[in-house]
């Protein structure tokens, strides 16, 4: 089944819902979600990332905090995220 684009931001919003009730793992699976329908979708990414280092799951932070150094070079904390 193809998801409307227009899921996006309810993905994102849910996912960064999740988060700052330290539910990082319902987290990550609508952040994942936003992904996969918007690959240039940088807060998912960013919240994925600290998700993913509440989970103890700190290789894939870094990953998502590559891509987000890729995304956008210019901010400098993206760097610091990266480790």
């Amino acid at each position: 089944m193809k998801m409307d684009q227009s899921y996006i931001f309810d993905f994102l919003y849910h996912g960064i819902a999740f988060y700052f009730q330290n539910k990082c793992t319902d987290a990550i699976k609508d952040l994942t979600r936003t992904i996969e329908l918007g690959p240039s979708t940088e807060r998912a990414y960013l919240y994925r990332a600290m998700s993913y280092y509440k989970t103890n799951e700190p290789e894939k932070a870094i990953l998502d905090s590559y891509v987000l150094v890729q995304m956008k070079p210019e901010i400098s904390v993206n760097y610091i995220r990266r480790g």
